[in-house]
């Protein structure tokens, strides 16, 4: 499976995949825009107030090669779609290291 399968199968906007060291990462990006931040605002030197859109990225999955991040991958689309009691009752929960 590919970034851009990940990118349809989550919705995203925007889906990379970056190494870092030996290990990968899958980030996915959803497009924002400031008119709908309700935590803030940007101004100008001169006050005024200025609005852009931007990607809000996410890291949401990882691994030593592709097979690995992959299976993270998977793991992440199994959860996001759990209830908080569905997690609890999940394997994916028992495997969590703290």
């Amino acid at each position: 499976m590919t970034a851009s399968w990940f990118k349809r199968k989550l919705k995203a906007d925007r889906c990379r995949i970056k190494r870092v060291g030996e290990k990968l990462f899958m980030q996915i990006g959803f497009k924002r825009d400031t008119r709908d931040n309700r935590t803030g605002f940007w101004t100008d030197e001169k006050g005024e107030v200025k609005h852009f859109v931007y990607v809000e990225w996410q890291t949401i999955a990882n691994g030593k090669d592709r097979h690995e991040l992959t299976e993270s991958a998977m793991r992440y689309l199994r959860v996001s779609k759990m209830t908080m009691e569905q997690f609890l009752r999940s394997k994916e929960f028992l495997e969590v290291k703290l």
